[in-house]
Formats: C-alpha cells, structure tokens, sequence
C-alpha cells in the first residue's frame, strides 16, 4: 500500500465522528469517552461517561500555548461555563474554572475548584498534540450550567504559543445534544459542525490598519507639511487621510462584528487612535473654513490642535501596531522587521520637520531683513 493511501486512511479515521472507540494517544483510554467531534484542523473535542454525578471531557489540541473549552446556552462568552488549561511558569498545564460575567477585565469570576474532581494532561512528542481531560460535575457553584436532554454551544478558544489568556489565534463555536446526537437544530437553522475564526480575519485586519495607520496617513501628513507650494495638495491631503480613516473603520467594525469584543490595551488605544482619526477630517473643515490668507501664523485653533491630534495619533498608531503584533503572536522576524520599519518612518519623519522648520526660519529672517533694510 503506498504511504499516501496509509496517510488517507488516518486521516480520515481521524476526521470521523463517531460513536465508537476512536483514534487517541497510547496514554490515553479511549473507553471513557463517548464521542467525538472535530471543532478546528487543531482541536477534537471528546466527551462521555455523563452521569447524575457531571461528565468527563477531554481536547487533543495542536497547540503550546493555552486552551479553553466551555459551555453557553447562548452561544456567547457572557454567562459561559469556561475551563481553561494554562501552561504555568514551570511549562505544566493546569486547569481553571470560570465563570465569564461580562466581556471586561472585571468580569470573569473564577469558580471554585470544586467543581474539578480530577484533570489530566499530556503529551504526545511525535506530532506535537497535548491532551487535556477534566471530570466537571454538575451544579456545584451557582453559574454551573446543569447537563440535561437538549442544546448546549460548546465554545472555544486557544493560543498556538502564548500562555496569556488575552491572547488567542482561533476560537469557535458548536451546537450540540451532549445527551443525543452531535448536532442540533436551533428553529429552523442547523448547525452540525463549529463556526472557526480563524487567523486569516485577524491577518486582514492587521494589513488593512498597517497600510492606513503605518504608510498612507504619515505620507497624506507628510503631503501637508512639504507641498504646499502645489495648488492640489489639500485636496490630495483631504481625500487620503479621509479614504484611510474610513477603511480602518470598517477593518474595525468588520473584526469587531466576526471576533466580538475584546478588553486589552490594544483594543483601547485602538478606539482612542480612532477617535482622533474620525475627529481629524472635521477638524481640517473647520480650518479650511476660517482660513485667512493674510494671516501672520496659523491660530492654536484649528489649525495647531489638527496639528497635534493628527501627530498624536499616528504616533500611537505605530505602538499599537506593535501591541498589535505581539497580541497576534507573529514570528519575532515579523516584529523586529516591523520596528526596523517604524524607527525608519520615525526618524525620516522628525528629519524632514527639522530641515522645514529650519527651511522656514530662514526664510523669516531674510524677509525681516529685507523689511528693515527698505525702512532704513
């Protein structure tokens, strides 16, 4: 038999949901669980043994970093029974029960432990795949969610290499009867296998706000500062920074629509960089509204404050990038290469300010000159 064939042939028995013993690591006893059910290309998601008592489940995950696996009656994070496998500063996992309240920082309330009579890892070498296995039972603090005949969500998460819960590569959801079969119907609506979130919705969100924060604003900045001598480059100027602000409005809209809410630090300065961004082109109006030609220097407001708050904000914009990134958890390649690119942009930046600043100053003195040398 040739080895593709062989390499099929696991791969689907591996696929399989099924009702019978399944393919597991040696370490592991497949007759505890009863079923098993494929959530991502790195995560199976096992379970059986369910009594009055509570139920045993168990995750292979292809992962180094963190694991969570929970249940939701609506299939949302608020009000979800989580547990989460940590890797501990010894590189151990250990497992935690949570209870996720609301989406913020102050909102997940851990569980006593209780309610985790016995749990398990390990972990298999060969194929980098860890098995984590947990015996929950039933109603042993207030927000257990009992285990009854009908629909659960199984929701999930995990980090390829982090072990800081703020971080996640995937996560998903599932529909399913614990109790019955391995899918449910949800009114007219069926829903047989998860719903992933896969990097690639977090990937185009990062190119997106790279390209307006990290390239087109600076240079549409830039633009305004250096070509005034050109008639067309407040037009330029406006149309660039407002097509950039809006296209990092809708990357921001579109993952918080796909991926949900998240509290962090790079969520945070994330909605205040915006803010400034979405302030900017009504700002710049209002300027361009009272802008007087004869003027002898352009007035603190508007235009020094657009000044500032455009600056500002694409000085945060560069941070949060880089928040940005190691949240992701990229290669380190891709950050040095992206601070390499930042302290570049930087440095061009506060360059051409010093050499226009001088440029200008120059030119005030040789006007002066000349105003006192035609008094005199």
């Amino acid at each position: 038999m040739h080895r593709s064939s062989i390499l099929f042939f696991f791969v689907a028995l591996f696929c399989q949901w099924t009702t019978n013993a399944f393919s597991l690591p040696d370490y592991i006893n497949a007759s505890q669980y009863e079923r098993s059910i494929r959530l991502s290309e790195r995560v199976t998601f096992y379970y059986g043994n369910i009594s009055a008592d509570g139920f045993l489940m168990g995750a292979t995950a292809k992962t180094e970093g963190w694991l969570g696996i929970g249940l939701s009656e609506e299939g949302e994070m608020e009000n979800s029974d989580v547990w989460i496998f940590e890797k501990n500063d010894g590189g151990n996992f250990t497992v935690r029960n949570y209870y996720i309240e609301q989406m913020s920082l102050s909102g997940v309330k851990l569980k006593e432990e209780e309610n985790i009579r016995e749990f398990s890892t390990g972990w298999d070498a060969s194929n980098g795949t860890r098995h984590l296995q947990v015996y929950r039972r039933n109603l042993t603090s207030e927000n257990d969610l009992p285990i009854t005949s009908g629909c659960l969500y199984i929701i999930w998460a995990l980090h390829h290499r982090s072990s800081i819960l703020k971080k996640h590569n995937e996560k998903g959801i599932l529909l399913v009867d614990l109790l019955g079969n391995n899918t449910c119907h949800k009114g007219h609506e069926m829903i047989p296998q998860t719903h992933v979130h896969s990097k690639t919705v977090m990937s185009i969100h990062g190119v997106i706000m790279f390209l307006c924060w990290g390239i087109i604003l600076p240079l549409g900045t830039l633009l305004a500062k250096h070509m005034k001598r050109y008639v067309w480059w407040f037009e330029v100027h406006r149309i660039t920074q407002t097509i950039a602000v809006l296209a990092a409005l809708i990357s921001v809209i579109s993952l918080y629509a796909k991926i949900g809410p998240h509290f962090n630090l790079h969520t945070m300065m994330g909605l205040l960089i915006m803010l400034m961004g979405l302030s900017q082109p009504i700002i710049g109006q209002i300027a361009d509204r009272l802008y007087v030609p004869t003027r002898s220097r352009p007035p603190f407001w508007p235009d020094k404050i657009h000044w500032i708050v455009g600056y500002t904000s694409i000085f945060f914009a560069f941070i949060n990038i880089y928040l940005g990134l190691s949240l992701f958890g990229v290669d380190h390649k891709v950050i040095v290469l992206y601070l390499t690119f930042a302290m570049f942009t930087g440095i061009s930046i506060a360059v051409m300010w010093w050499k226009k600043t001088v440029s200008e100053e120059r030119q005030g003195e040789q006007a002066t000159g000349l105003t006192n040398l035609a008094e005199t």
